[in-house]
């Protein structure tokens, strides 16, 4: 008995200690706190105490006071930015100086302290109070959780806290708002973020500068020797600067300098190479480059020459230049100047199915980033986290969504454009998931990813939630389980939206949309994210899909998918808006004809610096199924059959294996009652040329993704067989065909 009093008597007085080094901060509607922030205190500082009080006040009812100044403190107390006697209490609390987005929460007695650097620490030592103390989610600019509280407790806490990246932004038009970003913690560079609540990152301009440092419109028709040299001929538009000529240096030098004078607080200055090919080949620049080893010799060259002037003058500024596309390969010998960052772009060369580690399609960029990372004072990552060509279509890739963020704070990364999909009025697949899940990562990139995921869609979706996590659960599962492979430029037929998969999507959006009829919100939700399977099946409806939606099905399929659309006010389908959602309505409505989907096919024959569509190969002047021939590399090709019947698109990249350059040829024979004409539709990645009955009738020399009926040509036919013969080209991505009967007498005889 008399140990059990003692343990009794030794637990009364750690309840008594930890009831006391808790804060009650709210309790039955009633609250002893008040809110101090100093005389004069900046803008984002009141903001944040603003910000405080109306939280707490949706969460219990009970408004605190905010009061200026603290020469007179009635206790107990939050102090918001500031304390009596501060510099003392930092002395002991945290000696070094804070950095720009650093914070301090601290409770000592019956106070609260939110301290923190300049110009964004205040602010989110009070975002991180409300979000990793009380549980406050701001999922999306409509999806808000404030938890209840009739007692609002906070322990005993002494927490330091700061970004993984010094530059954070998800760029979504679904997650622009500024709250939105405040209250999640990114500080993009597009788009005005207020000073008043914090700004932004600040970078200027933001991407692809050549044309802005030089411009062709006042240089070009007296200088042409200041912009590139391609295939002999000075090029102004499309193409990129003359980087070894020293007028381009000064003239550039001289903008540069003066955006610096026009955007004071601005401390990032893009010096950037701009959007597509077109680098200079003038004997100076290619000497250089090929002593290099990659176009990023001049373009680094080039740079630090500006920076270094640039330090003489503004030793803050830095200076950002791209590792992009033909840049991407850094130099051999040239590094960075200090005051120069480099900013690598995972392009569409990579997998974005699987994370970036474990992938062999990601090898080469881990190569990359580890060289980037050796020389580069400061790197900074450009990622893309969304199907630019087709913002409706499902793109499973979460697992590098929830796994990247951490491989790039592990590779000295330190800052991240997330680029998604960005519309007048969003819509993209799933955008505001991925943007809330990519903000908490790239807050804290050692979170449980999955964890997130599911978070984000149990609170946002309610009853509805299991069939979503479902639903993602199928398509991660398959791209997985296969080893499917895709990149920024998804092909919808590389194999993950196979029909099994999207009939079951379907079956799982009807049972979610069943769950939450009686809830709009719920429901409007549903429907948005039910929106890219609904558009899977009209695609490949208009690609010669019927197995995933028939002719019956369509008028019905097609009317709700473009509901929602009207209801939400999406209108676009991509990155560059090749159309918009009613052409696509209009496309599916009209679509017609038969695609023939059994050919015989040979390749990939050589593509001889990418003049491989006009070189004569051998299945131009003859068929015979049981001769060899000489394709690429060497190898022995013969003539095989290729047929599918999920789609119209013959696809020529999985058929043969074979992504380089390369020309293939596709055959079949049909067989017409009478004479009379016939007319055919073509689509095509990437040139094409189509011979009826060995005359040439179409000749298409072009870069492009196949789509059906791209070119529609009405040719003669005879009584009896026809033969039909296909070549198309390859020169980097995509490879394949569509071939369809749009009108005419002619039946397939069959191959």
């Amino acid at each position: 008995m008399r140990i059990q009093s003692r343990l009794f008597l030794i637990g009364a007085l750690i309840c008594l200690v930890a009831c006391e080094s808790k804060l009650t901060l709210v309790d039955s509607g009633k609250s002893p706190y008040r809110i101090y922030i100093a005389e004069g205190a900046p803008e984002v500082v009141q903001f944040s105490a603003r910000e405080l009080r109306q939280t707490i006040l949706e969460m219990t009812g009970v408004a605190l006071p905010i009061k200026t100044g603290v020469d007179s403190v009635a206790t107990p107390a939050i102090f918001i930015g500031t304390a009596p006697g501060l510099s003392d209490k930092l002395q002991a609390w945290h000696p070094e100086p804070f950095g720009d987005e650093e914070f301090l929460i601290k409770t000592e007695g019956k106070s609260l302290y939110i301290l923190g650097g300049e110009p964004r620490g205040v602010l989110y030592g009070v975002i991180s109070l409300l979000t990793e103390e009380w549980g406050c989610r701001w999922y999306t600019t409509d999806a808000v959780k404030l938890p209840d509280y009739e007692k609002l407790i906070l322990p005993a806490l002494e927490k330091t806290g700061q970004p993984a990246f010094e530059y954070r932004e998800v760029f979504f038009s679904d997650v622009m708002e500024p709250a939105w970003c405040i209250h999640n913690r990114t500080n993009r560079s597009l788009k005005v973020i207020p000073d008043s609540m914090g700004g932004q990152f600040g970078i200027y301009p933001f991407v692809h500068t050549f044309y802005s440092l030089v411009p062709p419109d006042i240089y070009f028709k007296s200088n042409p020797a200041y912009f590139s040299l391609v295939n002999g001929k000075r090029q102004g538009h499309e193409a990129q600067l003359c980087l070894t000529n020293q007028d381009v240096v000064a003239i550039a030098t001289r903008q540069a300098l003066k955006w610096i004078d026009e955007h004071p607080g601005v401390n990032v200055i893009t010096i950037d190479q701009n959007d597509g090919g077109g680098w200079c080949q003038c004997e100076q620049c290619r000497t250089l480059d090929d002593a290099q080893g990659s176009q990023s010799g001049s373009i680094l060259n080039f740079v630090n020459q500006i920076a270094d002037t640039i330090a003489r003058y503004h030793p803050e500024v830095t200076i950002q230049t791209l590792a992009y596309y033909y840049s991407e390969k850094p130099p051999a010998t040239i590094l960075p100047r200090k005051n120069v960052m480099i900013r690598l772009c995972r392009y569409a060369e990579y997998c974005d199915a699987h994370p970036i580690e474990g992938c062999k399609v990601n090898k080469p960029f881990i190569e990359r980033i580890e060289q980037w990372h050796a020389i580069a004072p400061k790197l900074m990552i450009w990622d893309y986290y969304t199907d630019f060509r087709h913002y409706l279509m499902p793109f499973p890739n979460f697992d590098g969504v929830t796994h990247d963020i951490r491989f790039y704070k592990e590779h000295g990364v330190a800052g991240i454009f997330a680029q998604g999909s960005y519309t007048k009025h969003g819509g993209g697949e799933l955008a505001e998931l991925r943007g809330w899940v990519l903000a908490q990562m790239l807050w804290n990139p050692y979170q449980n990813g999955q964890a997130l995921i599911e978070e984000f869609v149990r609170e946002v979706y309610g009853s509805a939630a299991p069939y979503l996590l479902d639903y993602l659960t199928l398509l991660h599962h398959k791209v997985r389980t296969d080893s499917i492979h895709f990149n920024m430029y998804a092909d919808p037929h590389v194999g993950h939206l196979t029909p099994d998969i999207v009939g079951k999507a379907n079956q799982l959006f009807t049972l979610a949309e069943k769950a939450v009829e009686n809830d709009s919100v719920l429901l409007a939700r549903v429907q948005l994210a039910y929106m890219p399977v609904l558009f899977t099946k009209l695609y490949f409806y208009t690609a010669g899909g019927k197995i995933y939606l028939n002719d019956a099905e369509m008028p019905a399929v097609l009317d709700k998918f473009m509901g929602i659309a009207n209801r939400l006010g999406i209108t676009q389908l991509d990155e560059s808006n090749r159309g918009d959602l009613h052409a696509f309505s209009e496309n599916v409505r009209k679509t017609k004809g038969i695609f023939l989907t059994k050919w015989w096919v040979i390749g990939p024959f050589d593509n001889p610096d990418g003049n491989g569509l006009k070189e004569v190969y051998a299945p131009e002047c003859e068929f015979d199924t049981l001769k060899t021939y000489t394709g690429c590399n060497g190898a022995d090709i013969d003539w095989r059959i290729y047929e599918r019947i999920s789609t119209g698109y013959m696809d020529f990249t999985k058929f043969f294996n074979h992504s380089e350059y390369g020309v293939a040829y596709a055959r079949t024979a049909l067989e017409a009652a009478e004479d009379g004409t016939l007319q055919m539709g073509v689509g095509s990645n990437d040139g094409v040329r189509l011979w009826i009955n060995d005359q040439l009738v179409l000749d298409k020399a072009v870069t492009r993704l196949a789509l059906p009926n791209q070119e529609i040509v009405t040719v003669p036919i005879k009584k009896g067989e026809n033969t039909v013969l296909l070549k198309i080209d390859q020169v980097g991505g995509g490879w394949g065909f569509y071939f369809s009967i749009l009108d005419g007498s002619a039946h397939l005889k069959g191959i």
